[in-house]
């Protein structure tokens, strides 16, 4: 069994091989082999050095292990404002069902999968996609942002050690540390878990109403201002989207009704 969440929750808290042996009885050099995979502890053992971090044995890995379809499900569920029954009732099942998909305790037939996506605006290759890119988000994000690695882990709570891991791909965090990352950056954590669709894919997944939108003159003709921007003008521009969305202006749906967005496309840009 991999015990490699042993140093990912000992740095998360802050905490040194010795404090940790201190803590728990455990030798830093049995400890040491343990965190490396070279030793595998008996229950006894991983109880105490649980005890030792604060954390419940029951909890399993609680800082790595595979984020399940189910948590990824919820979050999008949340993300988008809708309540477990609501989005049980619209797809045909139980409250209940979806909440033991959700909880990870059963896995939701194609049918049912297909539809749960489709209610909640993404594909099905992004809902199953790996999380292979949480370490170049992370990394891309920061720099953006203008943040150390060291003052990313001071606003989650974690080790800046920690943080460096996760952005060279070393460790897959947990679903905790990735909500409270998310958090300290101003995204949500389906920013990390979910997946962008590629160009390709991107139109089948917008709305009817987006694609009107897309087809208005004055859309249109931002769009095309957009495509003499530089590399640092666009840069900049993101940024000031992303700035808009941390700050809460924009709503789980639309920046502004339709008719007032294209009235003020129409005051404010000249051609």
């Amino acid at each position: 069994m991999d015990h490699t969440w042993i140093r990912h929750a000992r740095e998360e808290k802050g905490l040194s091989l010795q404090e940790v042996s201190r803590l728990s009885g455990v030798s830093v050099s049995y400890l040491s082999e343990i965190e490396r995979g070279a030793k595998q502890p008996a229950n006894r053992i991983i109880e105490k050095i649980s005890a030792a971090l604060g954390l419940k044995r029951e909890e399993g890995n609680p800082e790595g292990g595979e984020i399940g379809l189910g948590q990824k499900l919820r979050l999008l569920r949340e993300e988008r404002g809708l309540s477990r029954q609501a989005l049980a009732q619209s797809a045909g099942i139980s409250e209940e069902t979806l909440q033991e998909i959700e909880e990870e305790g059963s896995r939701p037939g194609v049918d049912t999968l297909r539809t749960l996506a489709d209610l909640l605006n993404i594909s099905i290759p992004q809902l199953m996609g790996s999380l292979t890119a949480i370490a170049s988000r992370l990394r891309s994000l920061r720099e953006q942002l203008g943040l150390t690695q060291a003052e990313v882990a001071e606003r989650a709570g974690v080790s800046p050690g920690l943080i460096g891991q996760i952005e060279q791909g070393k460790v897959q965090p947990s679903l905790r540390t990735i909500e409270r990352v998310a958090e300290a950056v101003g995204v949500t954590p389906c920013y990390f878990l979910v997946p962008q669709p590629s160009l390709e894919n991107l139109l089948p997944v917008l709305g009817d109403d987006l694609i009107r939108l897309l087809a208005e003159p004055p859309i249109q003709q931002t769009l095309r201002m957009i495509y003499d921007l530089n590399e640092a003008e666009l840069r900049f521009l993101f940024g000031v989207v992303r700035l808009i969305k941390q700050t809460g202006l924009v709503g789980s749906r639309r920046l502004l009704n339709e008719e007032a967005y294209l009235q003020s496309m129409e005051e404010g840009i000249e051609p």
